[in-house]
């Protein structure tokens, strides 16, 4: 992997960072999206490989926020996956919500959860 980086500085190749880095978590900001569009509230996730899962928890009506809670599991440790990017996507009925917030949890396969759900996206945000 380091000489992977070392190769990416010598050519200024702009990506290369995400492409040694493929089992951390995606970060907060981008890379989480969350909308709502009628009678549906859809969440994306984009992850720099293979392998990764998005599972909804719970979806809760608060007032008219949807709060979407979820859990974004990376691939186990050794496990081979793909080097692509990929866009995870799930949603669920709006209930009626003008807006809509996700929450994650993040998790390795076959590991407990890392942290507490972090508030990731809102829609309109």
């Amino acid at each position: 992997m380091n000489m992977l980086l070392a190769l990416c500085a010598l050519m200024g190749t702009v990506g290369c960072t995400m492409a040694a880095t493929t089992t951390s978590a995606p970060t907060l900001d981008k890379r989480f999206t969350i909308a709502v569009d009628g009678p549906t509230v859809a969440w994306t996730a984009r992850v720099s490989t293979g392998g990764w899962r998005l599972t909804t928890d719970r979806v809760v009506l608060d007032g008219t926020t949807l709060r979407v809670f979820a859990t974004l599991e990376r691939p186990g440790a050794g496990e081979m996956v793909g080097q692509a990017f990929t866009t995870l996507t799930a949603d669920a009925p709006s209930q009626g919500a003008t807006t809509a917030e996700l929450s994650v949890l993040r998790t390795r396969r076959g590991e407990p959860g890392e942290a507490p759900y972090a508030v990731v996206a809102r829609s309109g945000a």
